[in-house]
């Protein structure tokens, strides 16, 4: 859901963001948080963010990071939790319902978001396992140019690997990050000590490793280290799918804002275009003022023969249900992150008799199928957009998660769709989008640069835009 859904335009305007000035903002954010919390004698050390990419590259920019991991003793976390919530930190909506056992917690304020952990964790491990690692890492650290402590670089490093490692070699920098920690190293028997006393040595040794790495090992060196593995993955529900797991953390996140664990409690017929469409409570309800979405779409594809056409963020599938019901000849995707969107929108489509759309769970333009690669003439979306600081005064048009987007203008998602359909689009191919006004002039020339033609504006509350993919 959070994004791949509708919402509305917000008013003020933000300075433009690049991704470099993000990355200082964040810095400058994190160091605050240190400086409000040490004030109060609660000592923070960095775990992720500007600052350790600062120390590992000597930029804070070297890639881009969407958050700031910091450390607090647990016999500090409360008052710390407290601290926050008195400078407008919010407890994030993502935040699943083992968060006190992996002791960390998200908190987002104007579209940044810091993780405060009291504890470590990796993968499914509850933060106990790992406690030896995190005495360590207290006990070696000191203070850094950041005014955070900072881990010494030994047990940095383990950190790090273990980090890797507990999220299965996801992401390239993470691994880079363990090969430019072991550049600081001076004592690397101290490191395997760490390693030993932790009881991730095997860990340690995966990631600084070149070769392909089996992600199936477990984290946990030894006997002991695969029960605790075991049970563990049972007692956090691992043994359901990873579908299954999402959608249990998206009811519960909807149940804590107020939209119902199931949503059936409240199930609207909604018109639009012409059709009435079932929208159930935490799912966004499609709105007369995104029919130009429809209207510019049909207008798009007017021309051409058997289309394809992706809506990104269809919520209950109003858009791409009329799109798809006014083209028989188009195959139209609708996709939306919220399986209760999703679930939702196939029951209308059914419900509606339209047999020519198929509606996708997952985020963005990651479900598309292979066959629908640089063949799409058309991607019409309403994502988040909110700036975060707006999203409140709109709190009773939908879950947050279907209005704010990160960052401080919004446009994080606006932007990650537009990479993605640079590989989806045929040349000529349309990107639609619902946004406010000031947003299209900020985006305008970053769509130029990634090798769009702007073609479109229709000005109002909300705007509207349409951009042409012309690689040549």
């Amino acid at each position: 859901m959070s994004k791949t859904s509708r919402t509305e335009p917000g008013t003020a305007i933000p300075p433009r963001i690049t991704p470099a000035a993000l990355a200082l903002w964040a810095q400058a954010e994190a160091r605050k948080v240190a400086d409000d919390l040490g004030g109060i004698g609660i000592p923070v050390l960095m775990l992720k963010g500007p600052d350790l990419q600062m120390r590992l590259y000597g930029t804070p920019v070297a890639y881009a990071s969407g958050d700031v991991d910091v450390l607090v003793p647990r016999s500090h976390v409360e008052r710390a939790r407290a601290a926050l919530g008195r400078s407008g930190w919010i407890f994030s909506r993502d935040n699943g319902v083992l968060w006190r056992q992996s002791r960390a917690a998200s908190f987002d304020r104007d579209g940044f978001r810091l993780d405060l952990h009291w504890g470590l964790h990796a993968a499914h491990l509850p933060a106990w396992s790992l406690r030896s690692l995190e005495r360590r890492l207290w006990a070696g650290a000191t203070r850094g140019s950041s005014s955070m402590l900072e881990p010494d670089p030994e047990s940095l490093l383990v950190f790090l690997a273990v980090h890797v490692v507990g999220h299965r070699f996801e992401r390239p920098q993470w691994t880079e990050n363990v090969k430019r920690a072991a550049e600081l190293v001076s004592d690397w028997d101290r490191v395997w000590l760490i390693a030993r006393e932790s009881r991730v040595e095997g860990a340690v040794r995966r990631a600084l490793a070149e070769e392909e790495q089996d992600t199936r090992v477990p984290l946990l060196d030894g006997v002991s280290g695969q029960a605790i593995e075991a049970l563990t993955w049972v007692g956090r529900g691992h043994f359901l799918s990873a579908n299954a797991r999402e959608a249990i953390k998206e009811c519960l996140a909807l149940r804590r804002e107020g939209y119902g664990l199931l949503g059936w409690g409240k199930i609207r017929s909604v018109p639009f275009a012409g059709r009435a469409f079932l929208v159930p409570n935490g799912v966004f309800k499609p709105r007369k003022v995104s029919l130009p979405l429809v209207e510019l779409g049909l207008e798009a594809i007017a021309d051409k023969t058997g289309p394809r056409v992706v809506e990104v963020g269809t919520g209950s599938g109003a858009i791409a249900l009329t799109i798809a019901a006014e083209r028989p000849d188009t195959k139209v995707y609708g996709i939306d992150i919220s399986h209760r969107a999703i679930a939702w929108a196939r029951r209308n489509g059914r419900r509606l008799g339209v047999e020519n759309v198929r509606f996708l769970l997952g985020s963005l333009l990651e479900p598309l199928p292979a066959s629908a690669a640089a063949r799409v003439s058309l991607v019409v979306a309403n994502i988040p957009f909110i700036p975060p600081k707006d999203g409140p005064a709109l709190a009773g048009i939908g879950p947050m998660s279907t209005i704010t987007g990160p960052s401080a203008d919004g446009l994080a998602f606006v932007r990650d769709l537009a990479t993605q359909a640079m590989h989806s689009l045929e040349p000529g191919g349309r990107l639609m989008l619902q946004l406010a006004d000031w947003q299209w002039q900020v985006l305008q020339e970053e769509l130029d640069a990634f090798g769009y033609r702007f073609i479109d504006h229709r000005p109002g509350v909300p705007a509207f835009g349409v951009a042409e993919w012309s690689p040549d």
